[in-house]
């Protein structure tokens, strides 16, 4: 088994991404800064629990649990994404000199690379509800803290265009066309949903920071 990314440095994973090798990739540096981008929602939630009133604290409270396990989630798919590229790799190298080894290698190729484009579009899924989660922290977010969950939603938005990057690579050399139809339309749909939610959260978090400026 694949040694995890988060049982690694820092500076060995900046390194590796520099690197020839193929993986980590996009994919992969992606999830790692949307793990980030959603670590500093729930500093600012965090730091908002702190000195609340007792009813406030609850109220953030599912907010933390489900932030929690949404970032056991997304650090899950920088492993995942790891693991497809390798998995692809491998395919392409498989002996094709037999029409029999051909087809094997064929089908092969197109099993890890429909992985390829469905781990991408599994990520952004989760990407988007820790867009949602930062909408819900915005309104409650200390002032002093805003610029860093506005920081996150940045970060969450630029690793959603990263990933989807990927679907879009991959999906073209799809054979099976009833599959690539369906996953190019959730690609499609999740895009457009998940600019609602970034509208909406970067809207209320510019008001509030407007409003302090002007305060």
């Amino acid at each position: 088994m694949t040694e995890s990314l988060w049982t690694r440095t820092l500076a060995d994973f900046r390194d590796r991404t520099a690197s020839s090798s193929p993986a980590p990739a996009g994919g992969a540096a992606a999830a790692v800064t949307a793990a980030l981008g959603l670590g500093l929602v729930l500093m600012s939630l965090e730091i908002t629990r702190q000195g609340a009133r007792a009813e406030n604290a609850a109220a953030l409270d599912p907010l933390l649990t489900s932030g929690r396990a949404l970032l056991e989630r997304l650090s899950a798919h920088a492993d995942q994404d790891v693991a497809v590229v390798n998995a692809y790799m491998a395919a392409l190298v498989l002996p094709k000199g037999t029409a029999k080894e051909k087809e094997a290698r064929g089908l092969h190729v197109q099993e890890t690379l429909a992985a390829a484009a469905e781990s991408p579009l599994a990520a952004a899924r989760d990407i988007a509800a820790a867009l949602d989660l930062a909408a819900q922290a915005a309104e409650p977010c200390k002032p002093q803290i805003l610029s860093d969950l506005a920081a996150g939603v940045d970060l969450l938005a630029a690793s959603l265009t990263a990933v989807l990057r990927n679907v879009d690579v991959n999906l073209p050399g799809l054979s099976d066309v009833v599959l690539r139809e369906r996953m190019g339309a959730d690609r499609a749909a999740l895009a457009a949903s998940t600019g609602e939610r970034l509208a909406v959260v970067q809207s209320t978090i510019e008001r509030r920071l407007h409003n302090e400026t002007q305060g």
